[in-house]
């Protein structure tokens, strides 16, 4: 995968914080990492084949934009807002399902994605795959 290739919100990752400098930190990603990771492939699991089929051109298969586009006969740009749409409809069902889930407020749902953004690279590699 390259590294330029970010999931979902597109932000380059994160150094991840120290135990010893936010045993806080450390305490809620390991606690919540499972749950987020959970509701992340619940989220690509539920896309339709399109959606699934796009996503594992780029991530998977490692195709750019404009090699996708002349796959679906359309334009490099075109790809390029489908995938960023998509991607935001992942982060922000994401969102949703963590909040529900957890019963937690939107902006704490947030942080948690934020402090397990790492781990969700590998999920989303593991659901296109299966």
């Amino acid at each position: 995968m390259h590294a330029s290739r970010q999931i979902a919100c597109g932000a380059p990752p994160r150094a991840a914080p120290t135990r010893r400098a936010h045993p806080e930190l450390h305490y809620l990603k390991g606690r919540y990492a499972a749950e987020v990771a959970d509701a992340f492939r619940t989220v690509l699991a539920s896309l339709d084949a399109k959606a699934r089929n796009m996503l594992n051109h780029y991530y998977i298969d490692q195709l750019t934009t404009d090699m996708i586009a002349k796959l679906y006969r359309v334009d490099g740009s075109t790809i390029r807002r489908q995938l960023s749409r998509l991607r935001e409809q992942i982060l922000q069902e994401t969102h949703r399902l963590v909040a529900d889930r957890l019963r937690v407020t939107g902006s704490d749902a947030s942080r948690l994605l934020a402090l397990v953004r790492s781990e969700l690279r590998s999920s989303v590699v593991s659901v296109l795959k299966s």
